[in-house]
């Protein structure tokens, strides 16, 4: 399973959060802070053994992953993509 936040605009994200139920994901929607809804829905699919990635630029949910996972669960993966100058770079973290 693949986390991310969508930060596109309300009609543009519910019509994506739409496309992306229909092809089989699970969608949240959150009114106010998403970081808490990501590290919770991630924390939840870990728990059940299955492997989750996290795609964010926040650091918050970085931080929140690191606070709150615990032994046990299955891998937990943050990517981080950002551009560098020209180039685009990408990080893998596991928990």
């Amino acid at each position: 399973m693949t986390l991310t936040r969508m930060t596109c605009g309300h009609f543009s994200s519910n019509m994506l959060g739409r496309r992306l139920s229909e092809d089989g994901h699970t969608v949240h929607y959150a009114p106010d802070d998403t970081d808490i809804l990501i590290v919770k829905s991630a924390l939840e699919v870990a728990e059940q053994q299955q492997p989750v990635a996290v795609v964010a630029e926040d650091t918050d949910i970085l931080v929140l992953l690191l606070y709150h996972v615990q032994p046990g669960i299955a891998e937990v993966y943050i990517l981080s993509v950002c551009r560098a100058r020209t180039s685009m770079v990408s990080k893998l973290v596991s928990f």
